[in-house]
Parts: C-alpha cells; sequence; structure tokens
C-alpha cells in the first residue's frame, strides 16, 4: 500500500477551486465554518514545519465544510437588496420624484414579504424581481445660466461708503456642475457650512479622478462629503482615484464593477462609510494608499468596511 502523496502544492489547487467563493451568497454559520477551515488551510500551506498528516487533515476539514455550505435562500436576497435599495434612497434629492416613489413603493413591497410569517421563496423571488426591475432616474443637470447684461441705469444712484453688497446668492440642493471629468451636487445649501457629492463620472475615458476636498459651484464653495451611490459604476477605463480628505460616506455600488480600477488613495485620516458592494469588481490585487497620520484604529475599521464593499483579501495596503 503506497501512502498518498500529499503536501503544500495539492492542498493550494485545493485552496484555488474556493476562490470564487462569496461570503454574501451563504448563511453566517456554514460560512464561518467554511472561512474558518479555509484560513487553517491557507496557515498550514505558509508553515514550512507542515506535515503530510497536516495537509490532509486540513484538506479533510476544508472538503467537509465546504460540503456543508448552505445557499442563502430567496428571502435573505430580497433582505440584501432592500438594504442596497434604502442606501440608494439616501440620495433620493439627485433622482426624480417619480422613480424615487415607484422604488419606495417596491421597497414597501419587499418589507410586506419579509415580515410576513409564513412568506415563501417564491414571494419572495417575485419581490426581489419587481425591486430590482426599478431603475432611479437622475435628475437632468441644468447648467448655470450666464447672467444677464443690464443697460446702465442713468438715475441709479452710487452707492455711498458704507453701504452693504448683497452676497452672491447661495445654489439650492441639487445644483450642479462637473469640473474634471466629474459631476458634483450639492446636497446641502450653505454658504458657510455647505456640503457636495460625486454624482457621476461625466467623462467616461477618464482614467484617473480626483476627488476634492472642496468643489465651487456658482461662485460658493462647497465640501465634498460623499460619493454618490452608482456614480463610477461601470467606469470601463478607470484605473485609479483619489478620494478627498473630506469624504465621510461613499454610496453603495459607487465603483461597481470598474474591472481596470487598482489604485484607491484616502486622503481623510477617519475611515469613511460605505455602502453595499461599492468596490466589487476591481482588481483583486488592487493598491490602497492611506495618510501616515491614521491612526491604526481607523485604518482597520477602513480594511474591514472596504472588505464587505467587494475589495479582495489580496489587496495591499501602505500609509504615505
Amino acid at each position: 500500500y503506497e501512502p498518498e502523496e500529499f503536501g503544500a502544492n495539492e492542498l493550494r489547487q485545493v485552496l484555488a477551486a474556493y476562490e470564487g467563493y462569496e461570503k454574501e451568497n451563504y448563511m453566517d454559520i456554514s460560512w464561518n465554518a467554511f472561512s474558518g477551515a479555509l484560513l487553517a488551510a491557507q496557515q498550514i500551506c505558509d508553515y514550512a514545519d507542515s506535515t503530510q498528516n497536516d495537509y490532509l487533515y486540513a484538506r479533510e476539514q476544508l472538503l467537509g465544510a465546504a460540503a456543508n455550505l448552505t445557499e442563502k435562500t430567496g428571502l435573505y436576497q430580497l433582505l440584501d437588496a432592500v438594504l442596497n435599495a434604502e442606501g440608494q434612497l439616501a440620495d433620493a434629492a439627485i433622482y426624480t420624484e417619480a422613480s424615487v416613489k415607484e422604488l419606495q413603493q417596491a421597497v414597501r413591497a419587499s418589507l410586506a414579504v419579509l415580515t410576513k410569517q409564513s412568506a415563501t421563496d417564491t414571494e419572495a423571488e417575485g419581490a426581489l424581481t419587481a425591486l430590482l426591475g426599478v431603475k432611479l432616474v437622475q435628475k437632468p443637470v441644468t447648467p448655470p445660466q450666464p447672467p444677464q447684461t443690464e443697460k446702465p441705469d442713468n438715475n441709479q444712484q452710487t452707492p455711498q461708503p458704507g453701504t452693504t453688497v448683497p452676497e452672491p446668492t447661495v445654489p439650492k440642493k441639487g445644483a450642479a456642475k462637473t469640473v474634471g471629468g466629474v459631476t458634483y451636487q450639492v446636497t446641502k445649501s450653505d454658504a458657510v457650512n455647505g456640503t457636495a457629492a460625486a454624482s457621476k463620472l461625466k467623462d467616461t475615458n477618464k482614467t484617473g479622478v480626483t476627488i476634492p476636498a472642496t468643489v465651487e459651484i456658482e461662485g460658493v464653495t462647497f465640501k465634498v462629503t460623499s460619493v454618490s451611490s452608482k456614480a463610477f459604476q461601470n467606469a470601463k477605463k478607470l484605473n485609479s482615484v483619489v478620494i478627498g480628505a473630506n469624504v465621510t460616506n461613499i454610496g453603495s455600488k459607487a465603483f461597481f464593477n470598474c474591472k481596470k480600477l487598482k489604485k484607491i488613495t484616502f486622503k481623510g485620516v477617519k475611515a469613511p462609510k460605505l455602502g453595499s458592494k461599492a468596490f466589487q469588481g476591481i482588481v483583486a490585487k488592487s493598491k490602497i494608499t492611506v495618510p501616515k497620520k491614521m491612526k491604526k484604529k481607523q485604518l482597520n475599521s477602513l480594511k474591514t468596511a472596504l472588505k464587505k464593499a467587494g475589495v479582495s483579501k489580496k489587496a495591499s495596503y501602505k500609509k504615505k
């Protein structure tokens, strides 16, 4: 009887078979057991003194955990879709009223199914299909009108010294301006504490984008504090992005399916909140750069959030 030859290379081949598995597709209990077996097998591969028995045991545990993986039911898929839709509705101001109402109705119908005690997968799949069929439509961006030149009024009196000159009008919420190929929209109308969001990639040929700390719209400076949901989704040529220091929130699917995106630089020292699938579909071995002043706790929070948002475990991080 010849004992089975099984070593690190063979175990790595088994590991490679599970690279495409995603947590979101399985129940938490079965996934936790599987991910634990996966991690243990990886550690045994990396440990120089591992024996053949170690490799065989790791394979047995991994195959058993994989066999016990339980896929999420239609109800769980519906719940994920509802959470994603609610994330999109957080930016309702930039979408048309009709499309927002349609999505809100679909969310309410889905919640009715989720809260129904005897709901079936068939009902859940029907609600899911209806919910995914609703697409939010962005409001058309109205370019600012050039100021009209008025004829001089010979009867108008010259302002006397000390007279207060009226302040420029602050742009309303939803006002937009395209800078560097990216459209920015006002999210809070205020002359001092106003905010804006990077809402859409206007120039789809851009390979690199920098989201600034501030942007000037109609003569008023606004802090850029967010990236809207789906703002850069499916940007086929985008390979690098710089996230400004004031960005605290990146919406769901903001950079979804940006297949060439491999360099992400965060300028802020605090980890921003990331929506569902914000970075899913980018280059697996992407390079993430953060400021030297970012504390370890914030960096760990950012790493965790990025993994949940779709960034691969193969991504690398560095401070600069």
